[in-house]
């Protein structure tokens, strides 16, 4: 990781997420569940990804250092350390450190119950801060935040992940 950290050109983004909606959908989830384990919000964080990765090929793509070589995946290329969480401990921001050879990481931060004023009305809802660290000798800042607002849009409407 620190050879990562020495030779990527990092940049970080970050964003708020408002979770309330895909808690509540995991909630529901849960309590049909029975005595099966119950369902954590990582794989649908995963699911999400994937959804928004698919009009982001910069993104799911690998760096060869050596070659000067950008490989573009045709299906999605995620691993467990593309997506790093700290879980309830996750703070209000990271910067994660890219694992090469990949060209981005999503850190999702805890899940807070905040105010967040709709309409006019302070209302209670469960935020989080999402942060992406990109390569940006393959990712633009435009792209990776057009990503995170693609992967928001997908958190936010949790039925879409769902649907084709």
């Amino acid at each position: 990781m620190a050879d990562s950290k020495r030779n990527i050109p990092h940049f970080s983004y970050v964003d708020e997420i408002d979770m309330t909606e895909i808690e509540d959908m995991r909630g529901d989830l849960n309590a049909n569940r029975g005595e099966r384990a119950k369902l954590t919000i990582l794989p649908l964080m995963i699911a999400a990804i994937c959804k928004a990765l698919r009009d982001f090929p910069m993104l799911n793509a690998t760096y060869d250092d050596e070659a000067g070589f950008v490989r573009r995946h045709g299906a999605v290329h995620l691993g467990m350390a593309t997506l790093t969480s700290l879980g309830p401990l996750g703070g209000i921001a990271t910067t994660p450190v890219i694992n090469r050879p990949e060209v981005a990481i999503i850190g999702p931060n805890k899940i807070v119950e905040r105010p967040m004023i709709i309409d006019g009305e302070i209302h209670a809802r469960k935020l989080m801060n999402l942060s992406i660290s990109c390569d940006h000798r393959v990712v633009d800042g435009y792209d990776a935040a057009s990503y995170v607002q693609a992967l928001k849009h997908f958190l936010e409407t949790p039925v879409l992940l769902f649907a084709d």
